[in-house]
This record gives C-alpha cells, sequence and structure tokens, in this order.
C-alpha cells in the first residue's frame, strides 16, 4: 500500500502535475525577450516602400514619352518647276544629307536652313521641329522655328513657345528679343511687346533698333512722352536711319509739338541707313540663300569690302541664272583683274561692254589693261567710247592724251 501511495503521490510524469500549480514568484528579474513584432513592423514597411516604387516605375512606364522615330519621318518635298538651277541644287543636296541621315539633328537643321534662306517657310518649319525634338537644348533650331513660325503666320502660341524656349536657352542673346518682340506687335500684344523690347535696351543699352522698337511699340500704346525718349536716344545711336526720324515726328505730332515734328520729318528725307541687328546665327541662314538676288547682294558687300576672291563663286551661281546680265559681267571681270586671273578679267569686262556699252568703268578697266600689255591701240579705243557716254570727264580726256601723245 505503501508503495501505491508513493507511486499515485509522484506517478510517471511529475512534470506535468507542477505545470497546474501557480508559478512562484521571483526577486530575480528575467532577460529580456526579443521583440518579434518590432521586426515583421520593419518588413512590412520594406514591402510597402517596394510596391510604390515598383507602381512608380510602372506608372512612369506606362505614361512614358512616346519613343522617337526620326527614321519614320517624312523629309518635306517641294515643287522645284521653274525654281532656279542653284536653288533646286541645293534644296536636293540638303534632302539627299537628310535621307541618309534621318536621325540626325544637324542633318535636319540644315536641310531647313536651305529651305528658310529661299522662304520656303513651311518645309523650313517641320525640319526645325525634328531637329528641335532630336536635339532640345540646341538654340538654333527653336530659334530658327520660332522666326519662320512668324513669318508663315503659323499659330500665335507656337510662335511665342518658340521664343521662350529660346530664350531659356540662352537668355543673353539680343536677336531673340528684337525678332520675339516683333512677333508679338505683329500679333497685336503690345504690352508684352513693350516689356520685351525693355528687356532689350537694359540687355543691349547701345542697340538703335531696341530704343526704336521700345518706342513705336508705345506710340501704338498711346504714350508719346517715354516714346520720345526713347526714339531720341535711337537717333543718337543711328542718326542715319529714317524709320527713326518718322517715328519721332509721328511723335511729336501726338504731342501737339509740331515745329519738332516738321524738323523731324525733315531730317528723314535722304536717309539710306538700315538696322542693324547683330545675329550671327540667323546670318548662318543668309548665307545659304543662292537665288539671284541674295548672290548679287552678297558679292556686291564683299567687293566693297575688298573681298574680290570671295565675291566671285556668288557671281558665278548668278551668271548661271542671268548668262547676260551686263553689271554681273563687269564685276567679274573686276573681281578676276583684282585676284590675278587677267585672261578671265579681259573676257568677262569684254562681253559687258558688248552687252552695255556705257559701263564706263568696264570700259576703263579695259584700257587700263590694254595699256599694261602695249596694246595702245585697244586702250584709245576704250577712253574713247568711255567718253561718248561721259564727255564732260576731264580725267578720261587726261588719260586719253596721255596715250596719243606716247604715240
Amino acid at each position: 500500500m505503501s508503495r501505491g501511495r508513493r507511486k499515485s503521490r509522484h506517478g510517471k510524469h511529475p512534470h506535468r502535475q507542477e505545470q497546474r500549480r501557480p508559478p512562484a514568484a521571483s526577486t530575480t528579474p528575467s532577460p529580456p525577450q526579443p521583440r518579434r513584432d518590432g521586426r515583421r513592423l520593419r518588413w512590412m514597411v520594406a514591402i510597402a516602400g517596394t510596391v510604390v516604387v515598383l507602381g512608380v516605375v510602372g506608372l512612369a512606364w506606362i505614361f512614358r514619352p512616346s519613343p522617337l522615330h526620326p527614321e519614320q519621318w517624312d523629309v518635306p518635298e517641294v515643287d522645284m518647276r521653274g525654281v532656279h538651277g542653284p536653288v533646286a541644287r541645293a534644296v536636293a543636296s540638303a534632302r539627299g544629307v537628310l535621307l541618309e541621315r534621318p536621325t540626325s539633328a544637324q542633318a535636319w537643321g540644315e536641310c531647313g536652313m536651305v529651305f528658310d534662306a529661299h522662304e520656303m517657310y513651311d518645309q523650313a518649319a517641320t525640319c526645325y521641329g525634328r531637329a528641335h525634338e532630336l536635339a532640345p537644348k540646341d538654340f538654333r533650331w527653336v530659334y530658327f522655328l520660332g522666326i519662320v513660325n512668324d513669318l508663315r503666320g503659323a499659330d500665335l502660341d507656337d510662335v511665342v513657345s518658340a521664343f521662350e524656349a529660346a530664350i531659356r536657352l540662352k537668355p543673353d542673346y539680343v536677336a531673340v528679343y528684337y525678332r520675339f518682340g516683333e512677333a508679338l506687335v505683329r500679333q497685336g500684344r503690345m504690352a508684352e511687346a513693350r516689356d520685351t523690347f525693355g528687356h532689350l535696351v537694359k540687355l543691349s543699352p547701345d542697340l538703335a533698333t531696341g530704343y526704336r522698337g521700345l518706342g513705336q511699340v508705345l506710340l501704338t500704346m498711346g504714350e508719346p512722352e517715354p516714346a520720345v525718349r526713347h526714339l531720341l536716344r535711337a537717333a543718337q545711336l543711328k542718326p542715319d536711319e529714317e524709320k527713326i526720324f518718322l517715328a519721332l515726328a509721328r511723335g511729336y505730332t501726338m504731342l501737339d509739338d509740331h515745329a519738332r515734328a516738321a524738323e523731324a520729318l525733315r531730317r528723314s528725307k535722304g536717309l539710306t541707313g538700315k538696322r542693324k541687328l547683330p545675329d550671327p546665327f540667323r546670318l548662318e541662314v543668309e548665307q545659304r540663300a543662292v537665288d539671284p538676288d541674295a548672290c548679287v547682294m552678297r558679292a556686291q558687300n564683299n567687293i566693297a569690302g575688298g573681298r574680290f576672291r570671295e565675291a566671285i563663286p556668288d557671281l558665278k551661281l548668278f551668271e548661271e541664272v542671268a548668262p547676260d546680265h551686263a553689271l554681273a559681267q563687269m564685276l567679274l571681270g573686276l573681281c578676276y583683274r583684282r585676284t590675278g586671273k587677267k585672261e578671265l578679267a579681259l573676257e568677262h569686262l569684254s562681253r559687258a561692254v558688248i552687252l552695255k556699252d556705257d559701263l564706263i568703268d568696264a570700259h576703263v578697266q579695259l584700257a587700263e589693261m590694254f595699256t599694261e600689255r602695249g596694246q595702245r591701240r585697244r586702250a584709245i579705243e576704250h577712253y574713247r567710247r568711255a567718253l561718248v557716254h561721259q564727255p564732260g570727264n576731264e580725267l578720261l580726256r587726261a588719260r586719253l592724251r596721255d596715250l596719243q601723245d606716247t604715240g
């Protein structure tokens, strides 16, 4: 019996009975247990952050800008019927380069410059727009886009956005403010034009064109007093420009100062000065023009500056279009003589006087060249022919007498 009681008291699993007993209070603190709830929270935050990032990336992918595929863009075409040969060749060459390099912003831009130089503004705008898409940080393409959009009467927002983008890219470029101001005037946005010209004169305080533009806008806005002040500054900087004095006359008339208005109008008579706008970027476009008028103008400017060699290519292009133009033949002869090509000089000068016998300068050039060659009779002939058209020219008579006396 005693063994049974011992067994029942202890049993085979005494620890199960001990679990039912309330734990005894202990005076010793138990070591801290790891906080699994904090670790779980950190993992949940990390997972949520990853989901957000993936979501943003997914939305960016969904709403990403369409990729550019310039190789699929159409190159503008032009009907070349009736177009002068040099112009047709220039356009064909630029288009050919572009067809070979459709992903090149430079090729698109330069093709646009050729179109632009020959007043094919719709085609130029397309090319400049494409060039700007491919090279959005290149000032030239968006600047030229603003100019041609204005010239072709495009939507006002397109004109404004292009010029504003150009200003952001090159905020210190003077010409962009003048062209933007002129575009705003044509659109009737006078307050904005006033502010644009106002910024221009601050940026370039010695540019007469800026003061004239600002003065003209202020006159249109009915503010003659500040207008006259700016126009007087323009006249001080450029006293040979007719438009400045005509605007001054208008301003004084609005102020009822008729004496000064009459004086300004009088001073405007006979003035031939033109506005000068420093714009080397736009000059790049103008240099690509190969139409007859542009060629002659460039050649005459080069000759006036003593750049005879540079004038010859333009005169040759003009000759291709107008082979019987007497003045062009004379200018070619002059350039060839000044560059040492005497046979070509004689050929073109002789052709000039055949086409138009009253070209005094051509006769004088021929007379001097024949004198240098010792061909006195031919020199005398050309002096005499020159005197037929200008009998009172004593210098020619003196040269003729000298030749006759040496005989």
